[in-house]
């Protein structure tokens, strides 16, 4: 007779899961994996997105003062995050090279954007003033000036003819017959010219007896 063990192994049947569901606690560290999951896809969609809808604008490389002439160098371009209305009143990256010449009206810090009314024009090419000069057209090469020629200003004294300023570029022509309405208006041709110059000429119009003379594409007065 064979002696019984005094006891028996009690078989192990396997968890049947109702459903083919996990266990309540697996289950929940698998949602956990996966919400990670899609808020990491969801932060880099809305990363991307901030990126992209960036723009870019003009910024200043250094403080910059008041009456600084724009020149190459003064200014690069960043990207910006920024509602339509605001972007409208600043300078786009794509105008960064149009820039040259205009004067700053107000001082801007290093990396502060650029807005448009922070710029405006240069009186005359080269940093010279703009001057107009009240004549008679028929002292003014009849009145036949245009934008661009060279003119020079003669003025004569005592029966003495001398120059007061020479090779002017002219900026403006008056037109000679009438204004804007239609009113009749005296002629003036607007020259550029630099500080002396500018008394020289204000005291000859405050006399009298001067020419405005063409001078495009001639030599220097002898």
């Amino acid at each position: 007779m064979t002696p019984r063990p005094t006891s028996e192994a009690t078989p192990v049947r396997p968890t049947v899961l109702r459903g083919g569901r996990w266990p309540t606690r697996l289950s929940g560290a698998h949602l956990l994996v996966v919400a990670a999951g899609v808020l990491a896809v969801l932060a880099n969609l809305a990363v991307l997105r901030s990126v992209d809808d960036r723009v870019p604008v003009v910024v200043a490389r250094e403080d910059l003062e008041a009456g600084t002439t724009v020149g190459p160098g003064l200014f690069t371009t960043a990207l910006v995050d920024a509602p339509p209305e605001i972007l409208a009143g600043l300078v786009p990256g794509s105008e960064l090279e149009t820039l040259t010449g205009g004067i700053l009206a107000r001082p801007v810090a290093a990396s502060e954007v650029l807005r448009r009314s922070d710029l405006v024009a240069a009186a005359a090419p080269g940093g010279l003033l703009a001057m107009s000069i009240p004549v008679d057209p028929a002292r003014a090469v009849g009145g036949q000036l245009v934008v661009g020629d060279r003119v020079d200003v003669v003025r004569v004294v005592d029966g003495v003819a001398t120059f007061v300023a020479t090779d002017l570029e002219v900026l403006a022509v008056a037109d000679p017959d009438r204004g804007a309405l239609g009113a009749q208006r005296g002629f003036f041709v607007v020259v550029a010219v630099d500080r002396a110059e500018a008394l020289a000429l204000a005291e000859t119009i405050a006399g009298s007896g001067f020419e405005v003379v063409s001078s495009t594409g001639a030599e220097g007065p002898g």
